[in-house]
């Protein structure tokens, strides 16, 4: 539950510490968690008068899991959260492609559709699946090992 809130002032700096050590700053607000029995912290303040106070928190019950982050935390704690909580769930990227390339899965009909789009005005390349040939629906080409999207560009994948 929720002890209390505040918000921090624009050029207020306030961070967390996980149990691991590692450090992160937040800002615009803060929430003082209380912990229930059988939950997680994952994360203390680390500054002020609310230091040791939890800020991170998570609950398993059965097989799901469930977070309460009581700031708002810089960018690579986010993404550190969001690869944990995927490998948690075993969900896996379905390519390798770098972060500002979107990449989308369909499936249907006993098929796998993979959408694929550069939204950039640069060349990003695209580490394809090894184990069996990728063909481009658009191109009407089959591939192997990496795929260049052009800027602005977007490849329609299936396996074959």
């Amino acid at each position: 539950s929720i002890v209390e809130g505040s918000p921090l002032r624009p050029e207020q700096k306030a961070g967390i510490i996980e149990e691991g050590g590692d450090e992160y700053e937040v800002s615009r607000w803060i929430e003082l968690l209380n912990p229930k029995k059988g939950c997680t912290v994952r994360a203390r303040y680390k500054d002020s008068w609310y230091a040791g106070q939890a800020a991170v928190t998570e609950m398993r019950s059965g097989e799901g899991l469930a977070g309460f982050i009581g700031t708002v935390p810089e960018a690579p704690f986010i993404r550190n959260e969001l690869k944990r909580l995927l490998k948690y769930a075993d969900i896996n990227a379905p390519l390798a492609a770098p972060a500002d390339v979107n990449i989308s899965v369909r499936k249907g009909n006993g098929r796998t559709l993979i959408f694929c789009l550069n939204p950039n005005s640069t060349p990003r390349k695209i580490t394809l699946p090894s184990g069996g040939d990728m063909k481009d629906l658009i191109r009407g080409v089959k591939m192997q090992g990496e795929l260049e999207l052009a800027p602005l560009d977007v490849a329609l994948l299936i396996q074959e």
